[in-house]
């Protein structure tokens, strides 16, 4: 069974790159917050593109959202798409 989802918006979207971009950072932090995906969160959460889950940094227990598989594959396709329309 295919599972058809709404299209992102561009904030969604945008949000999403961002959250994927401060997980592959090599330096600084590599853990999002709820701060990053600010208004988008629900959306992409729903859409299964990113979940939460605690973590603890510096002694403090905090709730950090990651990019789901699905969400990784998600954003290697939509640049993917983005290459070829720009040939």
């Amino acid at each position: 069974m295919k599972y058809l989802i709404k299209p992102l918006t561009k904030k969604m979207l945008a949000d999403l790159q961002k959250g994927r971009s401060i997980e592959l950072s090599k330096n600084g932090r590599n853990i999002c917050n709820t701060d990053d995906f600010k208004g988008s969160l629900p959306g992409l959460y729903r859409r299964g593109l990113v979940d939460i889950k605690m973590v603890v940094t510096d002694g403090k227990e905090v709730l950090s959202v990651y990019i789901t598989k699905s969400g990784i594959s998600f954003l290697a396709r939509y640049e993917e798409d983005a290459k070829k329309d720009e040939k």
